[in-house]
């Protein structure tokens, strides 16, 4: 029978029977097989193809990587034992005993023209291939679960762990569509975050966080309508924290003009009627009364009353006794002392009310000076009776300046003061 010779890719010359058809799908499974070298490999190109024209030459070649002796090798010489056994026969059975490379190494520097020179070369390649083909099995398992997960970590894990891989090539355009798939999915989940509270802090981080994000027109919207609300609260009770919070929000706004007016109106009344004592009294400096910043039940604190104030009957607030601001003498104060606290700013009147409400269609709510008396939007008792009804005491409704009688029976919020009378 006439043979042909076929030349492959690692230049061995590879015996194929005259008359074989080519078959380009074997042929490129072939070559590519055959540049990998590997057995597992040649053990999937046997089992694809059981009668395919390179079966001889992959049994060859994998009979070689899994280290079986073809006919051109020589067989392992037997090493002597017993009282026979030399240096290098008792040196040679350790070292393939524990079968490490540079054991084999070691031997064949000591035996470099020894009996078990061949073998021990056999076996070293051997174990170079074995390392190889551990390593492949690694590297590919490694970007098997890599892919199966298909998050950035781990593509950048299987990456940094086989920065020479078999599968690099494959990870870069995995790894920037993963890192896209994770951008939008925290910004998503950032924006839902925000949209859940629905405050400024939560929209300030989202737009922080994605200056240039997909949800940058709805927050824009959304901090549009937070800023009304605010200006709301802020323009009603002129509260003095409230307005500088609002102009640190919103220092663009559309009406941070407004909000800087009235605190440039408020820190004037402060320096020009109250001295900060620093505990959570002030010290009225015409008066020299000293009050409570804070309704009974709150506490000062990051300059504002906290807390919740505390509704007390005329007789229960007449018996409340304080030791606060290192005194002990505090008390309910006179309607006199009380009305005192009363400031319209329409200037109608300005300050100190006989009783009457504040005049003119626009002044601030309520009406005190609600940057030393941050709540006082409501009823307060004095200590004074109703001497033209036994069943009333006075007191003042901050909201508009009032001063007037209220049942005893009925709660109302306290302020103590100190000193005069």
């Amino acid at each position: 029978m006439k043979r042909i010779f076929l030349t492959v890719t690692l230049g061995l010359s590879i015996l194929i029977p005259s008359g074989v058809q080519a078959d380009p799908k074997e042929d490129g499974f072939w070559s590519s097989v055959s540049k990998g070298n590997v057995a597992e490999e040649y053990e999937l190109y046997l089992d694809q193809y059981p009668k395919g024209k390179y079966v001889p030459e992959a049994k060859r070649r994998l009979d070689k990587l899994k280290g079986k002796v073809s006919g051109s090798e020589l067989p392992e010489p037997v090493a002597r034992t017993g009282v026979d056994a030399t240096p290098e026969d008792i040196l040679w059975a350790t070292v393939k005993q524990n079968h490490r490379a540079e054991e084999y190494q070691a031997y064949l520097q000591a035996y470099p023209q020894g009996r078990f020179v061949q073998a021990a070369k056999v076996q070293m390649q051997k174990l170079v291939r074995e390392g190889e083909e551990a390593t492949r099995r690694a590297d590919d398992e490694a970007w098997r679960f890599a892919e199966l997960l298909g998050s950035s970590v781990a593509l950048q894990r299987y990456l940094d762990a086989y920065p020479q891989g078999r599968h690099r090539g494959k990870v870069g355009p995995l790894l920037e569509r993963a890192r896209q798939k994770e951008v939008r999915e925290a910004e998503d989940t950032a924006w839902k975050a925000a949209e859940a509270k629905g405050d400024f802090d939560s929209y300030k981080a989202y737009g922080d966080a994605y200056p240039k994000g997909a949800y940058q027109p709805l927050l824009q919207l959304r901090l549009n309508t937070l800023e009304s609300k605010e200006w709301a609260v802020a323009e009603y009770t002129t509260s003095r924290v409230a307005l500088e919070r609002f102009t640190t929000r919103y220092p663009n706004g559309r009406y941070v003009a407004q909000a800087k007016a009235v605190l440039a109106i408020s820190a004037a009344l402060i320096s020009d009627r109250y001295q900060d004592n620093g505990d959570g009294s002030v010290t009225d400096v015409n008066t020299k009364l000293q009050w409570m910043r804070c309704a009974i039940g709150q506490a000062w604190s990051d300059s504002t009353c906290k807390g919740e104030a505390t509704k007390y009957k005329w007789d229960e607030a007449r018996q409340l006794r304080s030791n606060f601001s290192k005194y002990s003498d505090w008390r309910l104060p006179t309607i006199e002392e009380l009305r005192g606290l009363v400031f319209c700013s329409s200037g109608k009147p300005q300050r100190w009310s006989n009783g009457e409400v504040c005049q003119g269609s626009v002044f601030q709510r309520p009406t005190i000076v609600v940057e030393v008396f941050p709540t006082s939007n409501s009823y307060f008792w004095s200590g004074s009776s109703n001497n033209l009804n036994a069943g009333q005491a006075w007191g003042v409704y901050f909201g508009n300046g009032y001063a007037g009688g209220s049942n005893i029976g009925s709660g109302a919020y306290v302020r103590l003061v100190r000193g005069g009378q």
